[in-house]
């Protein structure tokens, strides 16, 4: 039987009635019968789509999915990468749990990540930066330093004032005993140059509410003439002369230390710091290696007038080299209504801050039996070497060569292992330095005591000093320093009287021994609860 032949697309052999069960006609569609609309069919009749259109290309294209899903998610994931921000990983002061290692990792990583982008961004050309704010490692810190005009002054002029203190001081208290005859008056001598330390939050005062540098200016050169003073000297009844000179000395001393570490972050940038405050104490112990030579050497041959001139020169000139510098100080405090609390802004800024309330501590219990070292010292050259107390000058010179290295080794340190740190290693230095001394005495033991002695000393010093610089507010430098020299010269001048008493009640190595647990378990606490050290910037 002959049919008319069907339209194109819409005839097809049918394969059962919709349920894929029992038989069907072989032509389906025919266009003369009609087709019901979409989505109103019969429920047992469907309407049937096309194998040709859009939903059968779907179902072909179904297995695809799972690609396409992976294939988005991956972008996404890459697109979050290449727009990640930098979120600092803070513990949550509500005890909230830590972020997993992983992620403090990761975090760790961004910046580098941050600034490779930078860098593809932009070209592949490195970023520019200030000149002020880069840091070299080792030797290139000591040159951009020096290489620094104004920071060379600073660092110079302290340097060579420091020259002058040394010269003098041991000349003072040799020429008071050759005046007198007396050891007992000339060891007062130490006593009156110590003596101002407890005028030390009123310099730290007039510091931070006048103008540093002209204030510095004017302490030097004060200074200078107050040590010509000494040319009026002549016999035993002008000693009280001397002691005065050394009580004017005591205060110039104060004053001008408070005022220059308080300028110091004005003249030097914040991540210098430390190397700057390690360097000038390297050269300073340095210079003390010759300086007491020096002088001794001049007050043979040409008498005390001598080295008065010297240490006058020495001050004239470190007022030159303030008058040479060109830097903007920073602004100072606004007048406090209550003088005694603007008084004591120092001590209040120090026992309110975790770091240096601890730093300060921890000096300060060092210091308390440190001094005993003084009389202990001569006590294992005389009962323990069994040599003249002249030898003090050999273990004095070890102990120079020492500050001289802990000096430079404090600036490759100091950046290392943050502040606290360096102070809390200089502490349990001076221990290992006493244990030396404790053990049945020596030369070579007593050199290498001296020698660690001299390099942990400086340790605990620039430690304490960078820290108090990078954690109080400008306008208080010279109260907080002013606060932290009363903290550390009281303690030490209470502990060499005390030394001298128990060393003639004591062995000597019982002192020392003492001495050495109390540093090194002084040092070890406050390691312990150190808070890591800032990052600077790079």
């Amino acid at each position: 039987m002959l049919l008319p032949p069907a339209a194109a697309r819409e005839a097809r052999v049918r394969r059962g009635d919709g349920g894929g069960h029992g038989a069907a006609s072989a032509l389906a569609d025919d266009p003369a019968r009609p087709q019901p609309r979409p989505g109103r069919g019969r429920p047992r009749d469907p309407p049937r789509r096309r194998r040709g259109g859009p939903a059968a290309a779907l179902r072909a294209a179904r297995p695809l999915r799972p690609l396409a899903r992976h294939t988005r998610d991956l972008g996404r994931g890459l697109a979050a990468r290449l727009h990640r921000r930098r979120v600092p990983l803070l513990a949550d002061g509500r005890g909230a749990r830590r972020p997993p290692r992983g992620a403090r990792r990761a975090a760790a990583r961004l910046p580098a990540r941050a600034a490779r982008r930078s860098r593809c961004s932009s070209g592949g050309s490195r970023p520019r930066r200030a000149a002020a704010l880069r840091v070299p490692d080792g030797g290139g810190a000591v040159r951009a330093l020096l290489g620094d005009r104004d920071a060379r002054l600073v660092i110079g002029g302290q340097t060579v004032s420091a020259f002058g203190d040394s010269a003098l001081w041991l000349v003072a208290a040799v020429w008071v005993q050759q005046l007198t005859g007396s050891v007992s008056l000339a060891g007062l001598t130490f006593f009156f140059l110590s003596l101002p330390a407890v005028l030390a939050p009123l310099a730290g005062w007039a510091v931070d509410r006048l103008p540093r540098r002209p204030l510095l200016v004017a302490g030097n050169l004060v200074s200078a003439a107050l040590v010509l003073l000494l040319l009026l000297v002549r016999d035993a009844d002008d000693v009280w002369l001397v002691w005065l000179v050394m009580t004017g000395y005591g205060c110039s001393a104060v004053l001008l230390g408070a005022g220059s570490s308080a300028l110091l972050p004005d003249v030097v940038p914040a991540p210098l710091l430390g190397r700057a405050n390690a360097l000038a104490r390297s050269l300073r112990e340095g210079l003390r290696i010759v300086a007491p030579a020096v002088g001794t050497g001049l007050f043979a041959v040409l008498g005390a007038g001598a080295v008065a001139v010297l240490d006058a020169v020495t001050f004239v000139l470190a007022a030159a080299a303030l008058l040479a510098l060109r830097v903007q100080e920073s602004p100072r405090e606004a007048p406090a209504a209550h003088p005694l609390r603007s008084l004591g802004a120092g001590f209040h800024h120090l026992a309110t801050t975790t770091a240096l309330r601890r730093t300060t501590v921890a000096l300060g219990l060092v210091l308390l039996v440190v001094g005993f070292l003084e009389s202990a010292g001569f006590a294992l050259i005389v009962e323990g070497l069994h040599r003249p107390a002249a030898f003090v000058g050999v273990t004095q010179a070890a102990q120079g060569v020492g500050a001289v290295i802990g000096g430079v080794l404090a600036i490759g340190l100091l950046p290392r292992i943050g502040e606290t740190a360096l102070t809390a290693v200089g502490g349990v230095g001076l221990g290992l330095g006493c244990a030396c001394w404790a053990l049945p005495a020596s030369v070579p033991g007593a050199l290498g005591g001296a020698v660690l002695l001299g390099a942990a000393l400086p340790w605990l010093i620039i430690g304490a000093e960078t820290l108090v610089q990078l954690r109080t507010p400008r306008a208080l430098l010279g109260r907080a320093f002013g606060a932290v020299e009363v903290a550390s010269s009281v303690p030490q001048t209470v502990s060499i009287a005390v030394g001298a008493g128990l060393v003639a009640a004591v062995p000597y190595g019982w002192v020392v021994a003492a001495v050495a647990v109390v540093c090194a378990a002084t040092g070890l606490w406050l390691l312990r609860g150190r808070e890591r050290p800032v990052p600077l910037p790079a």
